[in-house]
């Protein structure tokens, strides 16, 4: 099995193609930090509105970074299937398995569910080719 691409994504490429389970927690995690300013600093101060939106950039910035440490995402791709390594689980999927979304161009359709790969535009570009030719050999 001869690797075509393999990626580690980028702290960029993680802060612009996230997860919907990614987005989430950002988001408790958020609602978390402005009730507590909320109880310390009341909701009508302009310490809580600052703090909130600093809140908001930090939860944001941070997340990707402690994604990438938690998690240690890795893509590799060959030329029958994709191999996603998350926290040293690998999860091969076959190229047979895998549809355009239509959503967006970084997600896919794996298994009938959608799943968003967060890989940068040149590994799309391989993956897409890949799926091409394997729907040309059908």
């Amino acid at each position: 099995m001869k690797i075509i691409f393999d990626e580690q994504p980028s702290y960029l490429t993680l802060l612009l193609r996230k997860s919907f389970l990614h987005k989430t927690i950002e988001t408790i995690i958020f609602i978390v930090l402005v009730i507590i300013l909320a109880f310390v600093y009341g909701n009508t101060g302009i310490i809580f509105k600052v703090g909130a939106l600093i809140s908001a950039g930090v939860v944001l910035l941070l997340s990707p970074f402690v994604y990438q440490l938690i998690v240690r995402p890795r893509y590799m791709l060959t030329e029958t299937e994709l191999i996603i390594e998350k926290m040293n689980q690998k999860k091969t999927i076959p190229l047979s398995r895998i549809e355009e979304a239509y959503d967006l161009h970084y997600i896919f359709r794996i298994n009938g569910k959608k799943e968003v790969l967060s890989v940068s535009d040149s590994f799309l570009d391989v993956l897409n080719q890949q799926l091409l030719q394997q729907k040309l050999k059908k």
